[in-house]
């Protein structure tokens, strides 16, 4: 399971956009500087909104051919974000439950010391 977490030393903050300084097409050495496309999967990677960013390309593209209003596209890329992060919480619920292993709630069964 990889971190969540880029290094800090991957971005830097120019005055005006945050440039990336892993990705070779947003170097600002070229001269034209980043593209829209490569702010916004920046921007997504910054605010760790990592499942939005692997499904921006494919969201943007089905967009544009389904020829989707923009709230719509931004809609179904949160809902790959909001699925994941549900996955997410969901498995740390039940690693922290302290349930015993191979039950589920409905499985258990409240065992209750005999009263005398």
């Amino acid at each position: 399971m990889s971190s969540r977490r880029r290094p800090e030393n991957t971005w830097r903050w120019d005055g005006s956009q945050l440039v990336d300084l892993v990705g070779a097409d947003s170097s600002p050495a070229n001269g034209s500087g980043p593209s829209p496309y490569q702010r916004l999967l920046n921007h997504l990677r910054y605010l760790e909104l990592n499942t939005a960013a692997e499904h921006l390309k494919h969201v943007l593209d089905e967009g544009m051919r389904k020829k989707q209003s923009p709230s719509l596209v931004l809609e179904r890329l949160l809902a790959h974000e909001v699925t994941a992060t549900q996955e997410r919480r969901l498995r740390t619920r039940a690693r922290t439950s302290h349930m015993p292993l191979g039950q589920n709630p409905g499985e258990l069964r409240l065992r209750l010391p005999a009263q005398h």
